[in-house]
């Protein structure tokens, strides 16, 4: 016999909230990050803190724009405790950035449900190199070329075909409708 966990009810309604607006999140962080490693530790803490302060949210305000605020604050702790100088976009930048991530939020989601399908198209070389580039960035893209035994130019012209290739995939797919 399986025992399924009983969640509360404010348990559900974080998780059903956080759902729906954690792409924008997570677009909102890149946006305050200098880089994607630093990206998902502000978008991890952001998480925590939402998670542990969910009983301050007010229900009759939207969730992303208190969110967002959170992710600003620990952006800043997070930049700031690292040594590197905090974010540079003036408060007026940051709320048109913030507004233009919420107002694109359900055509982010689905871009990235369809990137990852185009992803999958690609052959396991350029995933790899792409992997390697972008999500494993411990490597600079001059010590992968040296590794490659190429320029690093031609590793950026390969990165610039390959986000070309990306890029028109996704449109190609949002148009049709939905096929690939």
């Amino acid at each position: 016999m399986t025992v399924e966990p009983v969640y509360s009810q404010e348990s559900q309604e974080f998780v059903r909230a956080f759902l729906s607006i954690h792409r924008s999140l997570y677009a909102y962080v890149v946006s305050l990050t200098p880089t994607l490693d630093d990206a998902e530790e502000v978008f991890q803490k952001t998480s925590l803190v939402l998670w542990q302060r969910w009983s301050d949210f007010d229900p009759d305000r939207e969730f992303l724009p208190w969110a967002f605020g959170i992710a600003r604050v620990q952006a800043r702790h997070h930049l700031s405790r690292s040594g590197r100088t905090p974010l540079t976009l003036g408060q007026e930048a940051e709320e048109l950035v913030a507004k233009a991530i919420a107002d694109s939020g359900p055509e982010i989601d689905a871009r990235a449900e369809i990137l990852q399908k185009c992803l999958q198209k690609l052959t396991r070389a350029q995933q790899l190199l792409l992997k390697r580039c972008y999500a494993d960035s411990n490597q600079s893209i001059q010590q992968i070329a040296q590794e490659q035994k190429v320029t690093a130019n031609s590793i950026y012209q390969k990165l610039k075909r390959l986000r070309e290739i990306l890029h028109e995939c996704v449109d190609r797919h949002l148009a049709s409708g939905g096929t690939i």
